[in-house]
């Protein structure tokens, strides 16, 4: 468990109507532990472009299943 995952935590989001979406705590390892831009909103687009980039490095390490019968 991590520092996301306490009761403070969620009830500080549900207090501020911040609908809470914890990445998995692998992203913090394969990106890093810290955004680089200084503005709030730059942030948010560097952490959405992180997310994206590891859900396309998820995709194309996901085996291609055919059905044969």
């Amino acid at each position: 468990m991590g520092d996301y995952d306490t009761r403070y935590c969620h009830n500080a989001l549900l207090r501020k109507k911040i609908r809470p979406l914890i990445p998995p705590f692998r992203f913090k390892t394969l990106m890093g532990d810290h955004l680089s831009l200084r503005d709030y909103d730059a942030q948010v687009g560097e952490a959405i472009a992180m997310v994206k980039a590891l859900n396309k490095m998820t995709l194309l390490g996901m085996p291609n299943s055919i059905r044969i019968a």
